[in-house]
């Protein structure tokens, strides 16, 4: 099931760059021959382009994105604990001295 998101997003990335170029080459195209049905269309593209974009782009981040958190957290846990316990003595420490 996440390996068709991931795929989905990728495909919908891809097609939302394909549109707005198509999109670019229209505009441009629409420019040189002061085609002003051409220009709309152009920016429709690259309204729906975006869109794509849009969608591709957090369907991949959101594919991606319990892997590198799960993986940060494996990896800083350690650190995270042994400061922990350090403060916890450390306030024990203190809050001891000032009786």
């Amino acid at each position: 099931m996440s390996n068709s998101k991931k795929v989905l997003g990728w495909a919908l990335l891809s097609l939302g760059v394909l549109i707005i170029l198509t999109g670019f080459l229209s505009f441009a195209n629409a420019a040189t021959n002061f085609n002003l049905f051409g220009g709309a269309m152009s920016m429709a593209l690259f309204f729906v382009g975006g869109i794509f974009i849009i969608i591709g782009g957090l369907l991949v981040f959101f594919m991606h994105v319990g892997k590198v958190h799960s993986h940060l957290a494996e990896q800083t846990a350690p650190g995270i604990e042994k400061t922990s316990e350090a403060l916890g003595r450390g306030l024990k420490k203190g809050f001891k001295g000032k009786k």
